[in-house]
């Protein structure tokens, strides 16, 4: 059935599948994540999220913006889609559409071989997607990271790492567009220590 459905907060477990049939849009509740810096969280491995067609994953953002008395944390941001406590690996988006979120469309971070596929990241606050500390392996293929404004660093992709001494690595991006977006396409937000691999072809 199409949406909107409302909900507040979606924790995945283990070996699920979350199928969104044709035509269905996942809203964020209004006040509904005061608990949860994710959307939808990643709490574990052998997760997969696929669209049939024309679904989106929406958030708040301009509640968020300007209603601080529902939203008192919202200067944590918070974020489409990212990994739970403990982190999470082995997972895979696929065929939807991921907007207005109140921080990053997607937030990765202690993430293991995740694979973004055909996501068509808009409108979202921070960044399209944030690619943080301890996230290794990490594919985007056919995705779109367009119209990113708000607040910085208002970029499609920001490589981010906490501290010198984390890591991140091995990024293939391929067939991926960049465009609308406030400040930049790509950020490098800070150097590590060891080597970061970054590979790009038929990107623009």
């Amino acid at each position: 059935k199409s949406g909107p459905w409302e909900v507040e907060c979606l924790d995945i477990p283990s070996d699920k599948k979350l199928l969104l049939k044709k035509g269905v849009v996942l809203e964020a509740k209004k006040g509904g994540l005061l608990k949860s810096r994710h959307f939808i969280s990643i709490c574990g491995t052998g997760i997969v999220i696929a669209g049939e067609g024309d679904n989106v994953i929406r958030m708040r953002k301009t509640d968020y913006m300007k209603d601080k008395a529902t939203y008192p944390k919202f200067d944590d941001n918070r974020h489409g889609i990212g990994a739970g406590k403990g982190g999470a690996k082995d997972w895979w988006v696929r065929n939807v559409r991921i907007e207005s979120c109140g921080g990053d469309g997607v937030c990765l971070t202690s993430t293991r071989r995740v694979w973004l596929d055909r996501i068509d990241f808009y409108d979202n606050l921070r960044q399209a997607l944030t690619i943080g500390t301890g996230c290794y392996i990490c594919y985007l293929t056919d995705c779109k990271f367009n119209y990113t404004w708000g607040q910085e660093p208002m970029s499609g992709i920001d490589v981010e790492n906490w501290t010198e001494n984390c890591t991140i690595g091995e990024i293939y991006c391929e067939n991926c567009e960049f465009a609308d977006t406030h400040i930049s396409g790509l950020v490098l937000a800070t150097s590590t220590y060891e080597p970061l691999s970054m590979y790009f072809k038929n990107c623009e």
